[in-house]
C-alpha cells in the first residue's frame, strides 16, 4: 500500500470513526450514570422491570444484528449503482420496513396478550401491584418494536456512511430518551409504568426523526418508488447465515455464565462476574471501528477496487490492534490496581485479578477478530464464521465442564481464550485463503503481532518501577502513564497510523513556518 493512500483513507474514516466513539460513548456514559437516579426515584423493585427489559431486548438482538448487518451492506453497496436500478435504495426500505412492521405489531401484540400471565406466574413482585407490571410488560412490548426501526435506519445511514449525522441525531436521541425518562419520574410521575411509556414516546420520536434523515439522503429516482422484494429475497441467504452466527454468539458468550452459577459457589461466580463486567468493556471500543470500516469495504467489494478494500482493513486492523490492545494491556498489568479503584475491596480485587487478567486476553483476541470478520460479511461469506462458530459451542460446553471442578472459574475462562484464538490463528487464515490472500502476512505481522509487542514491552517498562501509592491518584496516573506509554509505542510501530501521525505533525510544522 502506498503512503498516498494510507493517508487518504485514513483521512475518510477518522472522521467517521471520532464520530461513532462519540455518539455511542455518550450513550454508554448516560445510560450508566442515571441509573442511581432511577433507583432512587423509582425503588430498587421497579428497576428490576427495566432489568428484566433489558433481558428481553437482548434475546431480539438477533434480529437486530442481522438487520443491521444485511441493512448496512445492502445501502454500501448499492450506493454504487445506478439510481433507476430495480434493487434501488428507496425500493430496499420500502420492503423492509413492511416486513418489519409486520414482525413489530406481531411482538407488541404478544407482549399484550401475554402481560397478565408474565406478571403473575413470572415477576414476584411484593410492593407493585400485578397490573401495574403487567401495564409495563404491555409498554415494554411498544418499546422493543420502535427498537427495530431503529435498527433499520441506523443500518441505513451508516450504509449510506453517513456516520457524522446519524451520532449527532443519536446523542439527541439519547438525551431525549434517558434524560426525558429522569425528568418523567421525577417531576411527573414516578412510576414504572409513566417510565415506559416515555421509553414508547421516545422510540417513536427516535423512529421518525431518522427515517426522515435517512429518506433525505437516499439517491434521488427519476421513476416512482414500487415495491419489490426481490433485492431482499437475494439476500435471504446471507440473511440466515447472519442469523445463525448471532444465535450462536449469543449462545457462545452466556453459556459459560450459566454453567458456572450451577457449579460455582455464589461468590466464586460473583468474582467472575465482576471480571466479566469489566472485561467485556473492550467491545464499547472495537464496535465503532468495525462499524465504520464495514461500509467501506462493503462498497470497496462492490467496486471490485481490492486496493481499496485492502487499505481500510489494515487501517481498521491496526486501529483495533493500537486502541484496544493498548487499553487491554494496561488493565492486564494493573488489573488489581484498577479493581481495588473500581471496588475499594482489597479482597474483592485480589480474588477477581486473575480472572480479569485472563479474561482480557481472550477479549482482545476476539476484538482482533472483528475487522477480518466483518470482511467476510462484505463479501456476504457467512459459512466460515456460522460454522467455527457451532464448533466452538460445541466444544466450549464440554470443556467448561471439565476443568471447572479442577481449576475452578479460571479454568472457564481459559477456555475463552483458546477458542478466540483458534478464531485469529484458525479462522483468519481460511478468510485469507478466499480474500485478500496477498495480505496475510502483513495481517499477522504488520498490523497485530507488532503493534502488540511494542505496546507490551513499554507498558511492562512502566509496570517495573510501579509502586502502589495510598493516594488513590497517584495510581491512577500511573495506569494512564503506562496506558498512554503502551499507545504510543503501539501506534508509531503500525504503519498506517505512524504515517498518519507523521503527516500531521509535518502539517503543523509547516503551518507554523
Amino acid at each position: 500500500m502506498g503512503s498516498d493512500t494510507n493517508t487518504s483513507q485514513f483521512i475518510l474514516i477518522e472522521r467517521h470513526l471520532i464520530a461513532n466513539y462519540i455518539g455511542q460513548g455518550f450513550a454508554a456514559f448516560t445510560a450508566l450514570a442515571i441509573v442511581p437516579f432511577y433507583i432512587y426515584y423509582l425503588g430498587i423493585e421497579a428497576y428490576g422491570l427495566i432489568g428484566v427489559f433489558s433481558i428481553a431486548y437482548s434475546l431480539l438482538g438477533v434480529v437486530d444484528s442481522m438487520l443491521q448487518t444485511v441493512i448496512t451492506r445492502k445501502m454500501a453497496c448499492l450506493s454504487v449503482y445506478s439510481r433507476e436500478s430495480s434493487a434501488s435504495p428507496r425500493a430496499i426500505l420500502l420492503a423492509t420496513e413492511i416486513m418489519l412492521l409486520v414482525l413489530a405489531t406481531a411482538i407488541a401484540s404478544s407482549f399484550w396478550g401475554l402481560s397478565s400471565f408474565l406478571a403473575t406466574h413470572w415477576i414476584r413482585a411484593e410492593k407493585i401491584p400485578p397490573y401495574t407490571v403487567a401495564n409495563a410488560f404491555s409498554w415494554m412490548g411498544f418499546v422493543i418494536s420502535s427498537r427495530l426501526f431503529e435498527a433499520l435506519y441506523r443500518a441505513c445511514l451508516l450504509g449510506l456512511q453517513r456516520h457524522v449525522v446519524f451520532n449527532a441525531l443519536f446523542v439527541l436521541i439519547t438525551t431525549a430518551r434517558w434524560g426525558g425518562a429522569l425528568a418523567v419520574v421525577a417531576f411527573v410521575s414516578p412510576t414504572v409504568t409513566a417510565f415506559f411509556a416515555w421509553q414508547a414516546f421516545a422510540g417513536i420520536f427516535a423512529s421518525l426523526l431518522l427515517r426522515f434523515t435517512t429518506r433525505m439522503y437516499l439517491p434521488h429516482q427519476k421513476t416512482t418508488t414500487s415495491l419489490t422484494f426481490d433485492a431482499l429475497r437475494q439476500e435471504a441467504r446471507f440473511g440466515s447465515g447472519i442469523f445463525a452466527i448471532s444465535f450462536l454468539a449469543l449462545f457462545l458468550t452466556q453459556i459459560d455464565k450459566v454453567i458456572l452459577s450451577k457449579m460455582l459457589t455464589l461468590s466464586d461466580f460473583g468474582y467472575y462476574t465482576l471480571a466479566y463486567s469489566l472485561a467485556v468493556g473492550l467491545a464499547w471500543i472495537v464496535f465503532p471501528i468495525a462499524d465504520t470500516c464495514y461500509p467501506r469495504m462493503s462498497e470497496a467489494l462492490a467496486r471490485n477496487d481490492l486496493r481499496s478494500l485492502s487499505s481500510v482493513f489494515h487501517l481498521g486492523s491496526q486501529l483495533v490492534s493500537v486502541l484496544v490492545g493498548s487499553i487491554a494491556i494496561a488493565m492486564m498489568f494493573f488489573s488489581e490496581p484498577i479493581l481495588l479503584l473500581w471496588t475499594h475491596d482489597r479482597t474483592i480485587s485480589a480474588k477477581a485479578a486473575p480472572l480479569l487478567q485472563v479474561l482480557l486476553l481472550g477479549q482482545l483476541l476476539n476484538s482482533l477478530y472483528w475487522i477480518p470478520y466483518r470482511v467476510q460479511l462484505a463479501h456476504g461469506w457467512t459459512n466460515l464464521a456460522a460454522s467455527l462458530n457451532f464448533l466452538a459451542v460445541l466444544a466450549a460446553v464440554p470443556s467448561i465442564v471439565l476443568v471447572v471442578p479442577i481449576f475452578g472459574a479460571i479454568g472457564a475462562a481459559t477456555v475463552w481464550v483458546f477458542l478466540n484464538a483458534c478464531y485469529v490463528c484458525i479462522g483468519v487464515h481460511l478468510m485469507f485463503r478466499k480474500i485478500i490472500q496477498r495480505d496475510r502476512s502483513a495481517w499477522y505481522l504488520s498490523d497485530t503481532l507488532k503493534p502488540l509487542f511494542f505496546s507490551t514491552m513499554c507498558t511492562l517498562l512502566i509496570f517495573i518501577f510501579y509502586r502502589e501509592s495510598t493516594t488513590p491518584w497517584k495510581n491512577i496516573l500511573w495506569i494512564l502513564s503506562a496506558w498512554f506509554g503502551g499507545f504510543c509505542a503501539a501506534a508509531m510501530s503500525a504503519a498506517c497510523l505512524s504515517e498518519r501521525i507523521q503527516s500531521f505533525f509535518s502539517a503543523v510544522f509547516s503551518h507554523g513556518k
